[in-house]
């Protein structure tokens, strides 16, 4: 997928100054939203995580043009938060929360701007997601699943 490495860089920079603000809109947004999403995130401090999203974001626009590197990176993180517990359909909502706080805290924000970003985090998910579901060599992750009465169970025996 081509996507657009310079108008994402572009607009990264210009947010940058204000990455602060960035994260802390998205979290409050992802929490009022989804606030079934909120125990996710229990076990990390909140300042660190925040920080965390910014310097994924700044990896995958730096990455944009060196699909190896974005696909390894990605690839490891889907990994990450499957251990997690995160589900395929927790990915859309991030998606739209991010968007929303780039919205929110962007000066230059527009059409092509939204079109680029949209198409960014949508590699980024089918990134994430195959990378979830990909085994790692001598490491076997907690995998999330469903108990017939829709409970979310993490079992330890990566099965």
């Amino acid at each position: 997928m081509a996507l657009n490495a310079a108008l994402l860089k572009e607009s990264f920079e210009a947010i940058l100054p204000t990455s602060d603000r960035l994260a802390s809109v998205f979290y409050d947004t992802l929490f009022r939203r989804y606030p079934a999403l909120q125990p996710l995130f229990e076990q990390t401090g909140l300042e660190a995580q925040k920080r965390k999203l910014i310097r994924a974001l700044g990896l995958i626009v730096l990455n944009t043009e060196r699909p190896i590197a974005l696909h390894a990176y990605l690839g490891g993180l889907g990994q990450i938060h499957q251990s997690y517990g995160v589900e395929p359909v927790d990915y859309p909502a991030v998606r739209e929360c991010l968007l929303a706080a780039l919205t929110e805290v962007s000066d230059t924000w527009g059409i092509e701007v939204e079109k680029a970003w949209t198409e960014a985090l949508d590699h980024v998910i089918d990134l994430m997601l195959a990378g979830a579901h990909r085994p790692v060599l001598g490491w076997r992750a907690p995998m999330a699943t469903h108990h017939p009465a829709g409970e979310r169970l993490v079992r330890g025996d990566g099965a």
